[in-house]
């Protein structure tokens, strides 16, 4: 799958001294977790399973979202300019 290794090339423009440690869940797309401790100089840091309280910009985020459209919705058919 290209989308793994994409994120990581995505948080290499960076300079080193700005990412000090990554906090992720458990999903599939931080399975090179090492590979980018590694490349970016940081840690990286896991949540408990089912603790979305670890992720507070995210679920903050998610929770902003979800005002607008409902849980179970699509949001792949809403359009990018609409979510910014």
């Amino acid at each position: 799958m290209l989308w793994k290794p994409l994120l990581l090339l995505h948080c290499l423009p960076f300079p080193a001294q700005l990412v000090k440690t990554i906090t992720c869940d458990r999903g599939t797309e931080f399975a090179n977790w090492r590979r980018m401790e590694e490349r970016l100089h940081c840690e990286v840091y896991f949540t408990d399973p089912y603790c979305a309280w670890q992720k507070g910009a995210i679920e903050n985020l998610n929770g902003l979202l979800r005002e607008f459209y409902p849980q179970g919705r699509n949001l792949s058919c809403a359009a990018t300019a609409t979510l910014k």
